[in-house]
């Protein structure tokens, strides 16, 4: 019996080890040879496609090349931006992917701020969160079970539902 699930095993290795091997999808595919030799010209379009990983949004943003980027190779960009993924670079145009680990600026994020409570948004483009609205309700005065999520930060998709969130606070802070 040993002998059978040990020859099971070692056949079962054998095949496994001649199977190809799987790429992760979001390997980097090669720039095109020479890419180091290309630098971004003055008015070069930069395409960033952001993914927010907390909500699952995407948002595609244009813009073009800062002075500080014009006249970069392919390596010297890489350097510089070394948090996002080039998808494409030319003279003309490069279009770059970045994760950023946060809710899209869609989302309004109502949290403890000092003693009150506060409305963040994030910053297009950025994983920074920005005061949007200071509310005139005291974290003191908010029911001890809702305190906790606002600790961290509770999400609301829509100005609406945030607003009913904020008047129910309100009537039970009385």
């Amino acid at each position: 019996m040993v002998f059978v699930i040990a020859a099971a095993a070692l056949l079962g290795w054998m095949i496994a080890k001649s199977e190809p091997r799987i790429v992760a999808a979001d390997e980097q595919e090669p720039i095109a040879a020479g890419a180091d030799d290309t630098r971004i010209a003055q008015g070069a379009k930069i395409i960033w496609y952001i993914d927010y990983q907390m909500c699952g949004h995407s948002v595609t943003l244009e813009t073009i090349a800062d002075s500080d980027s014009v006249g970069l190779t392919f390596t010297q960009f890489c350097e510089k931006y070394d948090d996002v993924r080039v998808l494409s670079f030319s003279s003309a145009q490069i279009e770059l992917k970045k994760r950023l680990m946060c809710y899209c600026p869609e989302h309004y994020i109502l949290k403890k701020n000092g003693d009150m409570l506060a409305v963040y948004r994030t910053s297009l483009g950025t994983d920074k969160q920005d005061v949007y609205l200071q509310t005139q309700l005291r974290f003191a005065d908010i029911e001890e079970d809702e305190r906790e999520p606002l600790i961290i930060g509770r999400v609301f998709g829509s100005f609406s539902d945030l607003e009913a969130y904020l008047v129910k606070l309100n009537e039970q802070a009385g």
